[in-house]
């Protein structure tokens, strides 16, 4: 059963660890009630970003903080947004191919992982887009 907080009500400790400087992270893209890149580029995208989690996460052996994740897919908008791949982008975007990476079946992530990515591909695809961990 799911617990709704109130503002004053005590959050989960692990909760808010795992969402510190999400907000923060999002604060950086400028906010819309609707998302501007198409739902079909952003489940593509939602697999490479999968595939990096998947691939780093297995390399340092835990799983990567929330707002690493979110920087990651801001990161990747802008990317693909300089090489004119989409027209722009806002925070809905960013959360749409977070969740999206979420979404792929593991068999799927897997699979992609052990033919096409290695850590230091993903090392290198986070070079490219400028991502740094803080």
């Amino acid at each position: 059963m799911i617990k709704w907080f109130k503002k004053k009500e005590k959050i989960d400790p692990y909760v808010e660890k795992m969402n510190e400087g999400v907000d923060e992270e999002l604060s950086k893209v400028k906010s819309n009630s609707k998302n501007l890149v198409d739902e079909k580029h952003l489940s593509l995208m939602g697999l490479t970003v999968a595939c990096w989690m998947l691939t780093i996460q297995s390399e340092i052996k835990k799983m990567l903080p929330l707002k690493n994740v979110v920087r990651f897919c801001r990161l990747f908008l802008e990317q693909e947004k300089k090489r004119n791949y989409i027209k722009d982008y806002n925070r809905l975007d960013v959360q749409i191919l977070q969740i999206c990476s979420y979404t792929h079946e593991i068999e799927t992530v897997e699979k992609y992982v052990q033919e096409k990515w290695t850590y230091k591909k993903a090392k290198d695809f986070e070079k490219e887009i400028g991502y740094t961990t803080s």
